[in-house]
Parts: structure tokens; sequence; C-alpha cells
């Protein structure tokens, strides 16, 4: 029986995997800085105070998310 030589295809795939996780991970990072999807204009009084305490609470996610990868 004959033995294929591994690493050829499994490496083509894994670059292929990587370059796809790079776009999205920085198309994702593009999207949150520039806002292009965030909250319409406030219309009533609490809007503000509420827009404010999601974006404490995304950035707080965030970095717990990311600290938890590093672990």
């Amino acid at each position: 029986m004959e033995q294929k030589q591994s690493g050829t295809g499994s490496s083509l795939v894994a670059a292929g995997l990587a370059f796809s996780l790079a776009v999205l991970t920085f198309s994702t990072i593009y999207f949150f800085l520039k806002r292009t999807w965030w909250f319409p204009e406030p219309i009533s009084a609490f809007a503000e105070s509420i827009d404010r305490q999601f974006g404490r609470t995304l950035l707080i996610t965030g970095v717990v998310f990311f600290l938890a990868q590093l672990a």
C-alpha cells in the first residue's frame, strides 16, 4: 500500500482558513470603529444614557472575551 504525502493539501486549507479569519476579523473591526450600523438618533430623554451603557457593556465584554481567548 502506498502512503500519501501529508501536509501539502492541509497547509493550503490552513492558509485559506487563516486568510478567511483575517478578513472576517478586520472587516468586523472596521464596522465597529466606523459605526456604520449603529443606533438611530435618540428620541427620548433616556436614549443617550442607554446608548452610553450599551457602549460600556460592549467594550467590557469585548475586553473580557479577548482576555479569555489568551488564557
